[in-house]
């Protein structure tokens, strides 16, 4: 018979981000965009909940991405964009964008930490 003494270490695992949206701006009309320079929109808090993880990951950094198919930005003269911090939902329409047939545009919101995929 033979022993041997081994340590294992056992690593956390990063958790996904989670996080909660105010809802779905369908059903909702964005306001008509008609005169030039008024065509910005915010939504506060938008975006709520957002969690890194547990607290032994709160130090882990979140970055948001909204991306929606290319063929939709033509609508805007800033693409959508939340802030992770506030929560805030901000776009620039284009003037006159509400006549182009693009609505509904679908959107899709990703959240990303920077605790890493190795665990």
């Amino acid at each position: 018979t033979n022993r041997t003494t081994f340590q294992l270490r056992i690593l956390d695992v990063n958790d996904a981000p989670s996080f909660t949206l105010e809802g779905n701006l369908v059903g909702r009309r964005v306001t008509e965009c008609t005169v030039a320079g008024t065509c910005a929109r915010s939504y506060p808090n938008f975006m709520r909940d957002l969690s890194v993880g547990p607290v032994s990951e709160g130090a882990q950094v979140p970055s948001v991405t909204v991306a929606m198919d290319s063929s939709y930005h033509g609508s805007f003269d800033q693409l959508p964009a939340i802030d992770p911090v506030t929560g805030a939902l901000t776009f620039t329409l284009k003037q006159y964008a509400h006549t182009l047939p693009t609505n509904p545009i679908p959107v899709t919101v990703t959240v990303r930490d920077d605790g890493g995929t190795t665990n």
